[in-house]
């Protein structure tokens, strides 16, 4: 079964067992342990995919859900949350267990329906606070799909990851800044604007009257 169909099914089991899967153990068995094997991964072999992983020697009881191993070294750290419960945008949990074992470069905090992928972009085996990509099964776009390939396991590659984190990372940046600024246009926009494109003196009437307008038309058919 190959990642769409994987996910297909997943979206089948979702619709028709929602009231069914009622904790964490059910979401493993029949979301999260079906969406690894549809990324490639043995599900079946303790070496590659090992539930309750001893993440700190130090605490016994510090386990990660699924420890995924690629060249028998663990690669990928899985913390599982029930399908019921709502994903927060920081793991401290996971974030203990990436910065034990330097050989993994990838977290995933998942309910099973959202998977929130993390790295260590800032500091080198700190896990990153925010996820650099997240994935829904049951709500994804082709540009989505194309991104969730690159964790197969036959074409994983870290620095394809890393470039990807990177990428998506700094996109969301841009993307918030040119938010912010079409938000609330400040003078100097204004003003650049205008000199781009009018040769005319500026006065400060013109860019309160531009202001006024933006605010009236512009904002309202753009910024819904």
């Amino acid at each position: 079964m190959n990642v769409k169909e994987t996910l297909e099914m997943l979206n089948q089991v979702i619709a028709e067992n929602s009231e069914l899967i009622k904790n964490e153990e059910s979401t493993k068995q029949f979301l999260i342990l079906p969406f690894l094997r549809g990324l490639g991964f043995d599900t079946y072999s303790p070496k590659e995919v090992t539930p309750e992983f001893t993440a700190d020697f130090h605490k016994k009881n510090e386990k990660v859900d699924y420890a995924i191993s690629l060249d028998d070294e663990p690669r990928i750290f899985v913390e599982a949350k029930s399908m019921h419960t709502k994903i927060v945008k920081n793991a401290p949990q996971l974030s203990r267990y990436f910065s034990t074992f330097p050989s993994v470069k990838l977290g995933i905090l998942t309910n099973g329906i959202e998977y929130h992928f993390f790295t260590d972009l800032t500091n080198a085996n700190i896990m990153d606070n925010k996820p650099f990509f997240i994935f829904s099964i049951t709500d994804y776009t082709d540009e989505d799909f194309e991104h969730l390939i690159k964790f197969s396991k036959n074409v994983y590659d870290e620095e394809i990851i890393k470039a990807l984190a990177e990428s998506l990372i700094y996109l969301q940046s841009f993307k918030s800044v040119i938010k912010e600024i079409l938000e609330a246009p400040s003078d100097d926009f204004i003003k650049f604007v205008i000199k781009e494109r009018f040769k005319f003196k500026v006065t400060q009437q013109f860019i309160q009257l531009l202001a006024h307008w933006y605010k009236k038309v512009f904002k309202k058919r753009f910024l819904k």
